[in-house]
């Protein structure tokens, strides 16, 4: 559209209609001013939204409902951040169409550009992407200025002119990989609106919106939808194998791209069984091959992130994977890539900001998405004597090691108060240690094995111990026993392998396997003999006294333990004379011989005392309560019961404080109390299930059953008895 200004006389008058118009008016007898025409309100530049969008409800509400235009204050930032292919873009787009389509709050349409931050080839630098935005709002190039700040401000300018004139624009910034890249694009006149994506956590002053893959209801969705848009409503096959549609979707990690390709080579044959992608995705050496169609592949996505890492977050990138836990924290972290912890933290948060580690459950762990996890291990195993991967797991074995070791220690009470307190500094308590590091215990003992390490797999294997007869893990109590009995084995260590088969006869029995615990106990008895090894054979004899008491009736176990004990008041062990003498006390009072039981248990205390192992002298207090109770000395027997209860939550010990509640709770039901009896017992039930034990759960649960029989409601009792028989039949 032209306009003329035309001087008459002295006097000149300028008038100007329709359009935007911004910057100094230029005067002249005869000019021509060539006004850059408004942005369409259409769709302008904006690419195609996917029909097959899911899982995003929330956010694209939220990030609908920001956009909308306020009088007291409309500019309207914001960031959507994430992992490569996690869907940033596609969430963008989703929202562009949502607001551009059903609401007139963008009169002035939408400038969409893609910055290509992550390609090297592609990358759209600040001056280059704003002169195609200022082409996009109208200017002819010939009035583009040259310099980087000046093009920033004319954008500005003419986002700012479109806006006063009732023309507000929403800016879309696909793909930045820095503030740098994107600041120059956001505007800055309080009322036009900016969408950013990166994967990067960007510091531009925006909202953030931190996308994470799909939950698995939703990432199914997303199979279904996309195979039924190509291969039409008919397509059934998600209905028929529903488990196998879950197990591609865990496998693709619910990323929204992967999910998008899996679905997408199912589309390719509608007879093909969802099963085969399942199960060619299950190979983790391939996966990644697989999850590739076209020119999308989720590798390409990730490479994208990868090359723009600097050398030191791209090694410990690459490094991560050695622990194969579900996440790392950074001291374990800093050990592995052989760096201080102060600049592994700095990585880390690096890292994180690209959306290539993730933060853990809590601050300061961190963990990689599945397919990150595959992607880095391809990239680690191709330059692993660059990165000295090789020292890198023998720098990871020995921290996890070196620090079970002193959280083993003490909770055996052994280490001293200097250790204790180094200890708690930096890792807090050692149950506590434990709990988190379980995973990642069982991983390096693993791991250890596998790399030939066998000294560290043993003792990793052997420190967890303790940990998980407290927190009845017994399942992986048995797995660490068979890791370090192999281990021993692979050294030719034979003391090694007197305690390893120790440690395996101990956690058979602490799932009930008895009978198989004979023979690792027995042969662990010989082994010990031969490397002399007298504590070590104290410990198996009480073991296996426990075992054959089990299988053979009380009396079996009688001979064993009385050569313990003979043998550890001859080391001088107060520890192995009271395990041995509560030990022999339990069999004593399983075979009637109460009175001896008694005198065993009390006997166990004291030695308890001097060993200082609280746990072990709450077993006695327990014991002796029971042998007191079942005499009929009640009054006795209670103290002994309060003892034990105050020592087993002291040192964190569920088990056993189920074990002495139940026994509590038949006390008073002995007592004729039976409303304490009944709360006592509801106790027991519960810390037997906090402590995955569903035996003895069971058998408080035929405990309370005969109680309410003995009550007169029969309705309860009978309710208590089946659930205690289910309970039995699942064992």
């Amino acid at each position: 559209m032209l306009y003329w200004m035309r001087t008459t006389g002295v006097a000149m008058q300028n008038e100007i209609k329709d359009g935007v118009f911004f910057g100094a008016v230029i005067q002249g007898q005869y000019t021509t001013i060539q006004l850059p025409p408004a942005v369409s309100p259409a769709l302008s530049g904006l690419p195609r939204r996917t029909s097959t969008f899911k899982g995003r409800g929330r956010e694209l509400r939220e990030m609908s409902a920001n956009l909308r235009p306020s009088t007291l204050q409309n500019e309207a930032v914001i960031s959507v951040t994430g992992m490569a292919g996690v869907g940033k873009t596609e969430l963008a787009l989703q929202v562009a169409h949502s607001v551009l389509s059903e609401t007139d709050w963008f009169p002035g349409g939408v400038l969409f550009i893609d910055l290509f931050g992550y390609d090297t080839e592609r990358r759209i630098e600040p001056r280059e992407a704003l002169g195609s935005l200022l082409n996009s709002l109208g200017l002819p190039p010939e009035i583009i200025p040259d310099e980087t700040q000046d093009r920033a401000r004319m954008y500005r300018s003419v986002l700012q002119s479109y806006a006063e004139h009732g023309k507000r624009i929403l800016v879309i910034v696909d793909n930045a990989d820095s503030a740098d890249q994107a600041s120059y694009l956001i505007p800055s006149d309080d009322i036009n609106a900016a969408l950013i994506t990166s994967r990067h956590t960007l510091s531009i002053d925006a909202e953030i919106y931190d996308l994470d893959v799909l939950k698995p209801e939703s990432a199914v969705d997303v199979i279904q939808t996309v195979i039924r848009r190509y291969r039409g409503a008919r397509d059934a096959r998600v209905e028929r194998e529903p488990a196998e549609t879950l197990r591609v979707a865990e496998l693709c990690g619910f990323l929204p791209l992967a999910l998008q390709i899996a679905a997408a080579l199912l589309a390719d044959s509608s007879t093909r069984p969802i099963k085969s992608l399942a199960d060619e995705l299950a190979d983790t050496l391939s996966r990644l091959d697989t999850l590739a169609r076209e020119e999308r592949a989720v590798r390409a996505a990730f490479d994208l992130s990868y090359r723009s890492l600097p050398k030191d977050q791209a090694r410990l990138f690459r490094l991560l994977p050695i622990n194969a836990g579900p996440d790392v924290s950074s001291e374990a972290a800093s050990r592995l890539g052989g760096l201080k912890l102060r600049d592994t933290g700095r990585i880390l948060e690096s890292l994180n900001r690209a959306h290539l580690v993730e933060v853990g459950q809590e601050w300061g762990r961190w963990r990689l998405h599945d397919l990150l996890r595959i992607y880095a291990t391809e990239k680690g195993i191709a330059i692993e004597k660059e990165d000295g991967r090789d020292q890198a797991v023998r720098r990871l074995v020995d921290y996890y090691s070196d620090t079970s070791e002193s959280a083993d220690w003490i909770l055996r009470d052994r280490a001293s108060k200097a250790e204790c307190q180094r200890f708690r500094d930096r890792r807090g308590e050692p149950l506590e240690w434990f709990r988190v590091e379980e995973d990642n215990l069982l991983a390096a003992s693993r791991l250890a094995e596998s790399e030939g390490l066998f000294q560290s797999a043993y003792y990793i294997s052997m420190h967890l111990g303790l940990y998980l007869d407290v927190r009845r893990r017994v399942v992986d109590a048995v797995e660490v026993a068979s890791t370090a009995l192999r281990a021993a084995r692979r050294a030719e260590n034979i003391d090694w392998q007197a305690r390893s088969l120790n440690h395996l006869g101990l956690a058979l029995s602490t799932v009930r396997r008895f009978g198989d615990a004979i023979l690792p106990l027995t042969e662990g008895v010989k082994f010990a003999r031969m490397a002399g090894n007298r504590e070590t054979e104290c410990d198996i004899l009480i073991a296996l006294g426990t075992a054959l008491s089990r299988v053979n009736g009380p009396a079996a176990g009688i001979t064993p333990l009385k050569r313990a004990l003979t043998l550890g008041r001859a080391i001088g062990n107060p520890l192995h004379v009271g395990t041995a003498l509560t030990n022999l006390g339990n069999v004593y009072r399983e075979s009637g011989r109460l009175v001896e039981a008694a005198k065993a248990y009390g006997e166990s205390i004291r030695y308890h005392r001097l060993s200082g192992d609280r746990r072990k002298e709450a077993s006695g207090h327990s014991g002796l309560a029971v042998a007191f109770s079942q005499l009929g000395n009640f009054d006795t027997s209670l103290p002994h019961f309060e003892k034990a209860i105050e020592m087993y939550k002291s040192v964190g010990d569920q088990h056993g404080l189920a074990v002495t509640l139940m026994n509590l709770g038949s006390t008073y039901t002995a007592m004729t109390d039976l409303n304490k009896a009944r709360n006592i017992l509801h106790q027991a039930r519960v810390c037997y299930r906090e402590s995955h034990d569903p035996h003895g759960e069971g058998v408080t649960l035929l405990n309370l059953s005969f109680l309410e029989r003995d009550a007169g409601n029969q309705k309860q009792s009978r309710a208590y008895f089946e659930m205690a028989q289910e309970l039995f039949r699942a064992e």
